[in-house]
């Protein structure tokens, strides 16, 4: 999915085009900014090749992509126009985020893994030595409705009903417990969840695993066709309804299904291993070595 830009975050607004020479290399302006051609292609090369991909077949994408690249750029103008990249706290942070970036980059350039790894035969005995990890677990298919609310506020661990969404979250378990309550037809009206909310609420199927701890104290025990009572959490508050089970199976699953995922976890392992490889060797050459006593007269001073 190409990145969210700024453009993303504003209203939609009536601009005036500017005009551009017929031969002009610009692509773009704003804020007195131009925006050309070889800028472009750069920050288009950073990106995913699906992507890029989508990019190059869809103009109005690329139009798109290019308008919230111009948003971006009088942004970070701004930021630099009022002197907020030069406020010491800021100026730290920037740092090092530039550092943890380099480091990651330098990394990906001196470690890899080969096109080649793992072949079919390497995950195949990946598979059989694992086959008790790869048993089925519980998996529900759930529909949910969504009523968004402010974030809690860690500080208090206030997970009470705004006055904002009492009233429509009253109305709505109301409405689930009478005798006409349709959860489909309650989602599409009232979840903020709209791609979800089109299909009445569904997610689809969901390892039981992978659920939230909230969630999965709420679902478990409970029998296809229940509905929970609604969920706080950060981002609001969530009524999950139970549209099936599939219990937790004794076999492992089949080869073909997890061939794909688990080629991709082996890379992922295989290149943390290299990663790792790579800087104990450089940590020996370079050995780190710390001032107790120094440190000792620190830790008074941290707060």
């Amino acid at each position: 999915m190409l990145r969210k830009t700024l453009l993303s975050m504003i209203p939609v607004l009536s601009l005036t085009t500017p005009v551009f020479a017929v031969d002009d290399d610009i692509v773009g302006r704003a804020g007195g900014m131009d925006v050309s051609m070889k800028e472009i292609r750069a920050r288009i090369d950073l990106l995913p090749e699906t992507d890029r991909a989508t990019l190059t077949k869809d103009p109005a994408q690329l139009t798109q992509f290019v308008r919230g690249y111009l948003a971006d750029r009088v942004l970070l103008r701004e930021a630099h126009d009022t002197g907020f990249d030069q406020k010491t706290p800021i100026k730290a942070r920037l740092d090092q985020a530039h550092d943890a970036l380099l480091m990651e980059l330098y990394l990906q350039s001196v470690t890899h893994v080969p096109d080649t790894y793992p072949t079919e035969a390497e995950v195949r005995a990946a598979y059989d030595a694992n086959k008790s990890a790869l048993i089925a677990p519980r998996r529900y298919q759930l529909a949910q409705i969504f009523i968004a609310a402010p974030k809690i506020d860690q500080t208090k661990d206030d997970k009470t009903k705004d006055e904002k969404t009492s009233a429509r979250l009253d109305e709505l378990m109301k409405k689930l417990q009478g005798k006409s309550g349709d959860f489909e037809v309650l989602a599409r009206e009232y979840s903020d969840a709209k791609a979800e909310a089109a299909k009445g609420g569904e997610i689809g199927w969901l390892a039981e695993p992978s659920l939230m701890p909230e969630i999965r104290q709420a679902v478990s025990g409970l029998t296809k066709g229940a509905t929970t009572a609604p969920i706080r959490l950060n981002d609001g508050w969530h009524i999950l309804h139970i549209l099936d089970i599939r219990e937790a199976g004794s076999e492992p699953l089949p080869f073909t299904e997890v061939k794909g995922p688990l080629a991709e976890q082996m890379r992922r392992q295989r290149l943390t291993n290299e990663r790792q490889t790579y800087l104990t060797h450089l940590l020996k050459q370079k050995v780190p070595v710390v001032n107790e006593l120094a440190l000792t007269k620190l830790a008074p001073t941290l707060k």
